[in-house]
């Protein structure tokens, strides 16, 4: 195994991660909907009409976070292409198992999304009820806004991460190779699953797709790993022999 070209592959695709923060996007939220409190004392809406200006105030910053999060998938594409060129023929976002994870991306983004504008709703809603002031409604938004954070930093970091391995995976049934070691940090939190795929280190392919990485986990774990922000990642290995 290449470890200078995976540390430069995992550090690549740690930038792109890094680069996408949600934070920077939920303050610009969080001051719209406090703005729009503030000017709007003693607030009346039914639930439609709420959830209307709350989308209002939602969804330009976080369609704008999704689509740039979507658009790295061509700069994972040429970090693969360009330091797996070993495996052969490039790929492209018109390979079939591409095409079909951005799909899926795409859903989890929208699901996201709606989700997070009912939270924002409730914790509106509850804040009217008791009749909070203006600051005590910005700390319960806030509240809110640091599980929004954190998830769609999960989000983000999961979507570059299993594109990045299925670019990789791809290009590795082109070269036609079979075997691939389980890579990656042990830590204090590292999953049981990815503990224990560690120790064992090289698999088949055939094997890694009869693998379960637990109840609640995406999958398959050729592309997910261990899950949801899993920091391991597949490496192919051409010249391994059993």
């Amino acid at each position: 195994m290449d470890l200078k070209r995976l540390q430069q592959y995992q550090n690549e695709l740690k930038d792109l991660s890094d680069s996408i923060e949600f934070g920077a996007y939920w303050d610009i939220i969080e001051a719209k909907l406090v703005k729009f409190l503030a000017l709007n004392p003693g607030l009346d809406l039914d639930d439609l009409e709420l959830k209307r200006e709350i989308e209002k105030a939602f969804a330009p910053d976080y369609n704008k976070w999704s689509k740039e999060l979507l658009l790295k998938s061509n700069d994972i594409i040429t970090v693969v292409n360009d330091l797996y060129q070993d495996l052969g023929f490039d790929i492209d976002r018109d390979f079939a198992k591409i095409k079909a994870l951005e799909t899926i991306n795409r859903m989890n983004l929208g699901e996201y999304g709606d989700r997070t504008t009912k939270r924002i709703k409730k914790a509106v809603r509850e804040g009217l009820a008791e009749k909070l002031n203006q600051d005590e409604l910005r700390g319960k938004i806030g509240k809110v806004g640091g599980r929004v954070k954190t998830y769609a930093d999960v989000i983000a970091h999961t979507q570059i991460k299993s594109y990045g391995r299925a670019c990789k995976y791809e290009k590795s049934l082109l070269a036609e190779v079979t075997w691939f070691e389980y890579v990656g940090r042990l830590r204090k939190t590292t999953r049981p699953f990815c503990e224990n795929a560690l120790k064992q280190k090289m698999y088949r392919l055939e094997d890694i797709k009869n693998m379960d990485n637990g109840k609640g986990q995406p999958k398959p774990v050729i592309v997910y790993c261990g899950g949801w922000r899993c920091f391991h990642d597949w490496e192919p290995d051409p010249f391994f022999k059993e």
